[in-house]
């Protein structure tokens, strides 16, 4: 049986996520709200992936306003787990720009991975705002093809 953590905070995209999520045979679903949350799942739990919004509060209680799932990401990372970045927002777009051309850079050079993580709602900024986690699943999966 996989694995697999949602930390999202918005209990409409949990939702989805779970709907889509509990649809698919032989998953066991892991859920966090904040990164102090998903800190102690991803330490405590053998995951098979991770999938996380960026803009989550630190721990309870706290403000979303800060890319707290970066820190998810790094360390699922240090555990060797697959994370995937699932965002309602253009990764072109005002809020995300930085973060996306953090990734290239990082990718570029170093090779290290972090390039091909993060899913957002496609290149089309005036598309849904609904979280594509059907991409996420599939990107944990390494079936995922953006080509």
């Amino acid at each position: 049986m996989k694995k697999i953590l949602v930390v999202e905070d918005r209990p409409n995209h949990m939702k989805d996520a779970l709907e889509f999520l509990s649809s698919i045979e032989g998953l066991e679903i892991f859920t966090a709200t904040n990164a102090s949350e998903a800190s102690g799942i991803i330490f405590n739990e053998d995951l098979d992936g991770v999938i996380t919004d960026i803009f989550i509060p630190i721990s309870s209680g706290k403000s979303s306003e800060n890319p707290c799932g970066l820190i998810v990401a790094a360390q699922a990372k240090e555990k060797g787990i697959r994370c995937v970045l699932c965002t309602d927002q253009y990764h072109h777009g005002e809020k995300l720009e930085w973060l996306y051309q953090m990734f290239c850079a990082l990718r570029k050079p170093l090779n290290c991975g972090w390039g091909e993580t993060i899913i957002d709602r496609g290149h089309n900024p005036h598309s849904s705002k609904k979280k594509n986690w059907k991409a996420a699943y599939e990107d944990i999966c390494g079936l995922y093809d953006r080509r």
